[in-house]
């Protein structure tokens, strides 16, 4: 239902207000309570605001990739490893901020909430003292070829999403080290007929 349009002419605030809570609210406070909840989660999704931290670093208190309020019994998982490192990779493709794409294309188990809160927590762990930090999966800062070609064979991250974060490590890191790695195991991933990942990657 899209309430922008709709509410007004149909009296949704009414109906919600007296049927679903039972006069708690009046309508007006349903309004204003939905637009503000607009603002907040494009706020979020667009990385524009810093999520609160946490008393663990461990931890991840979120439900698996789904609103709470569909699933309201889901049950908080710890991100794993597979999923930091599948965050550091998209990072690298598509930038920090853009936590929807990340969790659309690369983190498909986690929300684009998720995202914006476990890179917060990263970034400011790398901000700590090392003699102060407790051993955390936030310990893990950057993946590897071989590491993503792991991921990519047990079909974690996409043969698209493998080739142009191989071409992104090229432009910023070990662009040799990179080459070398492709050409050993080009007839082992797939790469033999494909355009090579040391071009011009489609994220630019």
């Amino acid at each position: 239902m899209d309430f922008h349009n709709s509410s007004d002419e149909f009296g949704w605030w009414d109906v919600i207000s007296n049927v679903y809570l039972r006069g708690k609210r009046t309508p007006e406070e349903v309004k204003n309570h939905y637009y503000k909840l607009v603002h907040d989660v494009n706020a979020i999704e667009n990385g524009e605001v810093c999520v609160p931290k946490y008393k663990d670093d461990n931890y991840e208190n979120y439900d698996n990739g789904q609103d709470s309020f569909i699933h309201n019994n889901a049950k908080y998982t710890q991100w794993s490893k597979d999923e930091h490192r599948l965050f550091l990779i998209g990072e690298v493709i598509y930038g920090g901020g853009d936590w929807r794409s990340i969790a659309r294309m690369i983190v498909k188990t986690r929300s684009s909430t998720q995202v914006a809160s476990h890179a917060q927590k990263f970034h400011d762990r790398e901000k700590k003292p090392k003699n102060t930090k407790r051993a955390s999966i936030h310990d893990i800062t950057t993946v590897d070829h071989e590491t993503a070609l792991d991921l990519h064979q047990r079909k974690l991250l996409s043969f698209e999403n493998f080739q142009t974060y191989l071409g992104k490590l090229a432009s910023k890191t070990d662009q040799q080290g990179v080459r070398s790695f492709v050409l050993s195991r080009r007839n082992s991933v797939g790469l033999f007929h494909a355009p090579s990942p040391l071009s011009v990657s489609p994220h630019g």
